[in-house]
């Protein structure tokens, strides 16, 4: 989401800014909000039974920063789908969508604490404000 591979990346527009989310890296170019992660996402992180290095790992994805807008955009749709989640609840109404609810909170859990500023703030995992 954050930080998109040059191997998997696809030939869509980059912003010219130079705005970019500092030390933000993520996983896959195709991350559908709407669907489970491929079975090919685990490919993407570092070998942890190989105890790949962090620079061997780099090399291998040779992974780029995502614009700042293109993070927030991510973001504000996840705020969506976790509110959806929360209304639909409160209603009595089935969860929207085919994704168990976990599935939205936890991606956005994971993205809300990317772009936290730890150093004004510091915050735990747990701690991450997910109120709608």
């Amino acid at each position: 989401m954050l930080a998109r591979s040059r191997s998997m990346s696809r030939s869509r527009p980059r912003s010219k800014r130079s705005g970019r989310c500092p030390g933000c890296f993520s996983l896959s170019e195709d991350l559908n909000p709407a669907d489970y992660c491929s079975d090919h996402l685990v490919k993407l992180l570092p070998n942890l039974r190989e105890s790949e290095p962090l620079d061997q790992w780099t090399t291998r994805m040779n992974p780029t920063l995502r614009p700042v807008e293109e993070v927030v955009s991510e973001l504000d749709l996840l705020y969506a789908m976790t509110w959806g989640v929360t209304d639909s609840r409160l209603s009595g109404k089935p969860s929207p969508g085919t994704v168990a609810a976990y599935v939205h909170w936890e991606r956005r859990r994971a993205l809300e604490f990317a772009v936290a500023n730890h150093e004004i703030e510091p915050t735990s995992w747990d701690e991450i404000d997910l109120s709608t």
